[in-house]
């Protein structure tokens, strides 16, 4: 089994993957009024944490995520 990442390398490797300016996600800033984070990003995110992590994501738990913080709670 894998070694889960800590919160800030999760985070750095979804912005990687979804081709976000560094440090353009954060647990200070809302997703819903961060340009950066629409549509197309949350499919590809429930895609990565399924290719690279092995986790099934629940689209309606995603949608209720806020933050990093809560981004990371669905990996963790």
């Amino acid at each position: 089994m894998k070694k889960k990442l800590d919160k800030k390398k999760f985070v750095r490797t979804i912005e990687k993957k979804l081709e976000l300016p560094l440090n353009s996600l954060s647990s200070s800033k809302n997703l819903e009024n961060n340009e950066n984070w629409d549509s197309l990003s949350k499919m590809t995110f429930i895609s990565i944490m399924h290719k690279i992590f092995k986790i099934n994501i629940d689209p309606d738990k995603l949608l209720k995520c806020k933050n990093t913080d809560d981004l990371y709670k669905l990996y963790k």
